[in-house]
């Protein structure tokens, strides 16, 4: 004959638990193991909410630092005139700049205000390279990083009217 005991547990509305077992030794082993488990979990939870916690520094740490090399609008007029009919894209600057690709994000202000700070001062750059070399930009839709389209800016010089 088998000396076995017999659980029942149940989840009360209040959300506590009820354990009915029929040997009494076997119901305190069953609660110590319950205990043991709970403070397993909260070692798990705690180092969890440790690890996010180290993740957002570094990541804060990382935006501060892209902040930080935000491309004047002088080393961005040298880098699209150093290309092929001033061909560029927002990923590109981003990858030739920062190493990495932004996409505003309302969820990551901090990254998207960067994209947005970029963007302006791109905008600016390309406006004086307009004024300074007479012509004006096109734009063609790619997907060069992935299954997003972005905007890629070419250059062409205004055609003078000679009479």
């Amino acid at each position: 004959m088998t000396n076995e005991s017999k659980f029942v547990v149940k989840l009360l509305p209040d959300g506590s638990i009820e354990v009915e077992c029929s040997n009494k030794n076997d119901a305190f082993s069953f609660i110590e193991k319950l205990k043991y488990l709970s403070e397993e979990e909260k070692q798990i939870r705690s180092r969890v909410e440790e690890a996010k916690e180290k993740e957002e520094e570094r990541r804060e740490g990382e935006l501060k630092n892209h902040f930080q090399r935000i491309p004047s609008q002088r080393d961005l007029v040298t880098y699209i005139v150093s290309k092929e009919n001033f061909e560029h894209s927002i990923p590109e600057i981003h990858q030739h700049f920062f190493g990495k690709v932004f996409n505003p994000d309302p969820n990551s202000p901090e990254e998207d205000s960067l994209y947005r700070i970029v963007y302006q001062r791109l905008h600016r750059a390309q406006q004086k390279i307009a004024r300074e070399y007479n012509g004006e930009w096109s734009i063609d839709w790619e997907t060069p990083f992935g299954e997003k389209k972005y905007k890629v800016f070419s250059f062409q010089v205004k055609k003078v009217k000679i009479e």
